[in-house]
């Protein structure tokens, strides 16, 4: 009945101390029995022992590169089990900078130790985990991609001034964040891969710029950039408006015909028929003479055959 009894003590101050304490509770503290309490029968102490308490404490986890997504809630809800089965339930805010306890938890139960272990309702967007009495809610920030190509309206680079590459920038919300060349061998089609979707738990919005290509005006259509330039047309030529006719070449008059007639040698000739106008009379005298020598010579060398 947890009674005792010690029998022979002098009426004296004593300090009584328990050395053991039953199995799921704690030793308790040393009793003082002074002389004044005796009294004839003797002096009476009660020593009480408490059941073993035990306290859980942990501490929540946030990787969310600091709530990037804007996902986190306000509170989390932890529950306490004692050998697998919940106990105790208790809501963790940031205004207890994410930490908790469980106290005065009783340690043993039928003379064994109660194993206590934590769990917490599943926060939407996270997945947790627990090491000891610390839990860690993981969430991985979502993504984006921004894609585009570029298109060329130039008559198919008529006039020959088509850039080899360009660069297109990247902004979110209006801020430029990247950039990145483009050229013909990447078919000028770009993109931009695991971009943050969220900024402090904002929506961000990604746009395109492009820098400027000399030539071409830009437009933007979404993440789709047009260059065009239109190719210079080259003039007609002026026609004039009264062609000049060419005339036609002069064609010389024939003059008279002369009929070549027979000479003898040392008969004299009189001029017959006109000669065609040379100029002055000088001139046809001197043609004259030198065409009557040639037939006077053939006519020499006709006669010396002849005669031969």
């Amino acid at each position: 009945d947890g009674k005792g009894t010690i029998y022979g003590l002098l009426k004296d101050d004593y300090i009584i101390r328990e050395t053991s304490a039953p199995s799921g509770y704690t030793l308790a503290k040393d009793v003082t029995v002074s002389a004044d309490s005796f009294d004839s029968k003797g002096a009476t102490a009660t020593i009480t022992d408490k059941k073993a308490v035990t306290t859980v404490s942990g501490t929540k986890t946030w990787k969310d590169n600091d709530d990037q997504d804007g996902k986190r809630p306000d509170s989390i809800k932890v529950n306490l089990l004692a050998n697998g089965k919940v106990v105790q339930s208790k809501t963790v805010k940031a205004s207890d900078n994410w930490k908790y306890s469980f106290t005065n938890l009783p340690e043993f139960e039928n003379g064994k130790k109660i194993t206590y272990t934590v769990t917490e309702d599943a926060v939407a967007g996270y997945t947790s985990t627990v090491d000891g009495y610390n839990v860690t809610n993981n969430h991985t920030p979502a993504t984006v991609k921004v894609s585009g190509s570029k298109t060329w309206k130039d008559n198919n680079n008529q006039d020959g001034i088509r850039p080899s590459s360009i660069t297109v920038n990247l902004l979110a919300n209006g801020r430029q964040v990247a950039s990145k060349t483009v050229s013909a061998s990447d078919n000028w089609q770009y993109s931009f891969d695991n971009l943050a979707a969220y900024a402090n738990g904002q929506k961000i919005t990604y746009t395109v710029t492009e820098n400027a290509v000399a030539g071409y005006t830009s437009t933007v259509d979404g993440y789709n950039i047009t260059n065009t330039h239109n190719p210079t047309t080259p003039k007609k030529p002026q026609v004039p408006n009264n062609p000049t006719t060419p005339k036609e070449p002069q064609v010389p008059s024939n003059g008279n015909k002369v009929t070549p007639k027979a000479y003898t040698q040392g008969k004299t000739y009189e001029k017959t028929g006109k000669l065609p106008q040379t100029g002055n009379e000088s001139s046809m005298g001197m043609m004259l003479i030198g065409l009557v020598t040639l037939l006077l010579s053939l006519g020499l060398v006709v006669i010396s055959r002849f005669t031969i």
